[in-house]
């Protein structure tokens, strides 16, 4: 119906296929492949008739992974910045890692395996300030969880950022501490990106697009806080920061 909602709607999604379809255009004009997530969702064949994505198909799944990844991804950086703004001595070991690894170079693929700290920073972030930070399911059958009777059908609210923050699965809860994804951690009870059969097809490109933007600005700069003020969350999209963070950059 062309509600006001709808019509906003419409116009919002014409904008958004305006911008990706000649992207894909010129990409598949291209005579070389490049090596990236357009070029992979180009190349897919259904496995039964062999057939690639129609138009609709590779716009949808552009779409998606542009506007998932958009929002989420910044929203995790920020928090990172904040992080490692606040804790001094966390910069400096990330610092010092990229240093002793890349010597100033941009980092390729086969480095970031080379990059355990910075690794850990991202998977730190994402434990305290989840982008989705909370889940619906649908329970496909009865069941019952804590003593509690699940009829078939209920959709269950899962709050991620409650269970990456229960000192039951992690010890000082609150704390930034990135060492503790260096051993064994309890994977069942970190869900930043879900877990199972809906788990985020992004999750891979998205740890390793937050790395690669971490390492780049570091290499750049050092940053303090302007403001050491506490700073909270809201719960938007992604939870975000309550307050503008300044950051005063230092280069390096």
């Amino acid at each position: 119906m062309p509600t006001p909602l709808n019509r906003s709607l419409a116009r919002t999604r014409e904008v958004l296929d305006g911008y990706l379809r000649p992207i894909i255009r010129a990409r598949r004009a291209q005579p070389e492949p490049r090596d990236d997530i357009l070029e992979s969702l180009l190349r897919v064949k259904d496995p039964e008739t062999g057939d690639a994505l129609s138009d609709r198909g590779d716009l949808d799944e552009t779409k998606t992974l542009f506007t998932a990844g958009f929002e989420t991804t910044a929203t995790a950086l920020t928090w990172a910045m904040f992080l490692l703004a606040r804790h001094p001595e966390a910069m400096a070991k990330l610092i010092a890692e990229i240093d002793t690894v890349l010597a100033g170079r941009p980092p390729g693929w086969e480095d970031l395996e080379k990059l355990p700290y910075t690794s850990q920073v991202v998977q730190e972030t994402l434990r305290l300030y989840p982008p989705v930070y909370s889940l619906a399911r649908e329970c496909v059958e009865d069941d019952v969880l804590g003593g509690f009777t699940v009829p078939r059908g209920t959709v269950l609210m899962l709050s991620v950022l409650g269970i990456h923050r229960d000192a039951r699965w992690w010890p000082q809860p609150e704390a930034f501490r990135p060492e503790r994804f260096a051993g064994d951690w309890p994977r069942q009870a970190y869900l930043p990106f879900a877990t199972g059969r809906h788990l985020c097809v992004g999750n891979h490109f998205s740890l390793t697009e937050m790395a690669v933007v971490l390492v780049r600005i570091a290499q750049r700069y050092r940053f303090t806080l302007a403001d050491p003020g506490p700073v909270g969350m809201q719960a938007q999209i992604t939870p975000v920061p309550d307050r503008e963070i300044h950051l005063m950059l230092e280069p390096r």
